[in-house]
């Protein structure tokens, strides 16, 4: 399983004092067997869509959680892009 972190826009200084993280943004878990470059750019270009910026897509190999299909990604990044 891969992990894709995307960091969408800095945390709240204070937020981040208290133990938040420093980038707030999406996590998924998707498939090993992904194509890593097709699913950054679907991510990057719907947040683009969105009026959102992309500061950074990783990828990490993780035990399986959760699998996110990329319809999944649009639709949680829809549901969640007016919280930034």
């Amino acid at each position: 399983m891969i992990r894709i972190d995307v960091d969408v826009t800095p945390n709240d200084y204070d937020d981040i004092r208290y133990g938040g993280p420093a980038m707030l943004g999406f996590t998924f878990y998707v498939p090993d067997d992904i194509d890593k470059e097709d699913y950054e750019n679907t991510i990057r270009s719907y947040l683009s869509k969105n009026g959102l910026p992309c500061l950074g897509v990783r990828f990490n190999t993780l035990k399986e959680y959760k699998i996110w299909s990329k319809e999944e990604i649009i639709n949680c990044i829809n549901e969640n892009k007016n919280s930034f």
